[in-house]
């Protein structure tokens, strides 16, 4: 590539923004590119796009040994990189890595329990409200922490959560129990805390926007409705603007949590395969009690075979059909 590389890179940013891709994605593609392009530059001139892709990906999965995944996450930078030049990378024939048929790994109802008696609830980081609300609701780490005020609907006897969803591209709407509104209620008063002290500072301070409303809607960023539910204790800067702002909890903060409850569940032997946010996930999509239709959309799926993954089959449950004629069977040793 003739280009250097902070503008190769900026191309591939700029591409990207504008086809709306979610900041870990253009950061991802761009750490990838940035590795494409120092291996380009090793290689012996003369060998056309598709074949540096194909060497490129091989060595991935021969030197670095990634997984079928990341390697097509590799490609799929790839095809934007060149995208974003107005190219368009034809077949790529690399050494592709094996795709592993993995079962998903879901925690036991006794092991969810243990760790939901062991995460306590800190003024900085309520972990063990945000592992009921996503046990709860089948939320994606992202999407429970994402959460703003105005995003909770009560009508009636009901309350419902409007999950906004960048990856898909489309809302949908999650029913929130009952036994979880005393303890979000307590949350939100905390957030509307945090936001009027933050109102009351010399200089207000904004709250983290999507995309660019604050720039169309100014007074938004400063509005309680768009405050998060689980704000971070601490104001962060933007990663471009670099401009103070008040962002939501931190998922390291979640993470880091969990590892502590798994770490005390292992030593009282409570514990033996570890649970992370997303095993939550996994356990209320086993656990649903209801129509598989019903449950894609509760989960954001587009398909409903990556729905079906989620249905962990429950042995303890399961039985012979021929069971239910048991009674008119007269079976003798």
């Amino acid at each position: 590539m003739k280009l250097p590389k902070n503008e190769v890179l900026s191309r591939l940013e700029s591409s990207l923004r504008l086809l709306g891709q979610d900041r870990n994605t253009v950061t991802s593609y761009c750490r990838t590119a940035a590795h494409f392009y120092d291996f380009v530059r090793e290689q012996r001139p003369g060998l056309n796009s598709e074949r540096l892709a194909e060497a490129f990906l091989t060595m991935r999965v021969r030197r670095d040994d990634v997984s079928a995944s990341t390697q097509n996450h590799d490609l799929a930078a790839l095809n934007a990189l060149f995208a974003a030049f107005g190219r368009k990378l034809g077949n790529v024939d690399a050494l592709r890595a094996k795709r592993p048929q993995f079962a998903r790994h879901c925690p036991t109802t006794p092991e969810l329990m243990a760790l939901l008696r062991t995460l306590a609830d800190t003024p900085k980081v309520p972990a063990r409200l945000m592992a009921l609300t996503m046990a709860a609701t089948g939320l994606r780490i992202s999407e429970c922490l994402g959460a703003r005020m105005k995003d909770f609907r009560r009508e009636s006897d009901k309350l419902h959560l409007v999950v906004r969803d960048p990856k898909q591209a489309h809302d949908r709407w999650v029913p929130i129990p009952a036994m979880l509104w005393p303890a979000l209620r307590g949350q939100a008063l905390h957030a509307r805390r945090v936001f009027a002290q933050d109102q009351a500072r010399a200089e207000p301070l904004p709250i983290a926007m999507p995309n660019a409303l604050a720039r169309k809607y100014p007074r938004s960023a400063h509005s309680v409705g768009w405050m998060f539910l689980f704000p971070s204790p601490n104001p962060q800067r933007h990663p471009e603007k670099k401009v103070l702002m008040r962002w939501h909890q931190p998922p390291g903060d979640v993470q880091h949590a969990f590892s502590r409850a798994c770490d005390e569940l292992e030593r009282a032997g409570q514990l033996v395969a570890r649970i992370t946010p997303h095993h939550l996930r996994h356990w209320y999509g086993t656990h649903f009690n209801g129509d598989l239709r019903d449950l894609q959309e509760l989960m954001g799926h587009r398909s409903i075979e990556t729905t079906a993954l989620y249905r962990h089959p429950q042995l303890d449950r399961a039985s012979s059909p021929l069971e239910q004629f048991g009674a008119q069977l007269a079976l003798t040793g």
